[in-house]
């Protein structure tokens, strides 16, 4: 969680974010707990980035599943 934090304040330094962005996040464990309980509140009143939590379980919604989905169906065609 902390790594995360720290992308995250390096990506605001950067000007990566502007206010009105939408972050996207899946549930993974570097995305919560810790210091990153208050990141949602902290986020849209220091940057006016809103926060978006995939709901769980929820591979369809998250653009990497797809890919990682269609590199898989390529590969298994692929004759070892």
């Amino acid at each position: 969680a902390d790594e995360f934090a720290l992308q995250l304040e390096m990506a605001i330094a950067s000007g990566f974010f502007r206010p009105g962005d939408v972050l996207v996040l899946d549930n993974a464990s570097i995305h919560n707990g810790g210091d990153n309980s208050n990141l949602e509140e902290w986020l849209y009143d220091t940057v006016g980035v809103l926060l978006v939590f995939l709901p769980a379980r929820s591979p369809e919604l998250n653009p990497i599943e797809q890919v990682r989905k269609i590199l898989v169906n390529k590969l298994q065609r692929v004759p070892l």
